[in-house]
């Protein structure tokens, strides 16, 4: 969403999507928040844990 009077959903996110972990590349600040529709279940990694995850992962 983007924050305002004028909020817009850019993604409806499912179980097992992630977001946020651009800023977690790069260093730079969020650009968006996230509101849940219905109740869910969160995680967080701080970043050393998802470079770490990304080093275990075999992507090709």
């Amino acid at each position: 969403m983007i924050p305002g009077d004028d909020e817009v959903t850019l993604v409806n996110l499912d179980a097992g999507s992630f977001f946020g972990e651009m800023s977690l590349i790069t260093g730079n600040k969020r650009v968006a928040s996230a509101i849940a529709l219905t109740d869910c279940k969160l995680n967080t990694m701080d970043k050393e844990t998802f470079k770490a995850n990304l080093l275990c992962k075999k992507i090709f």
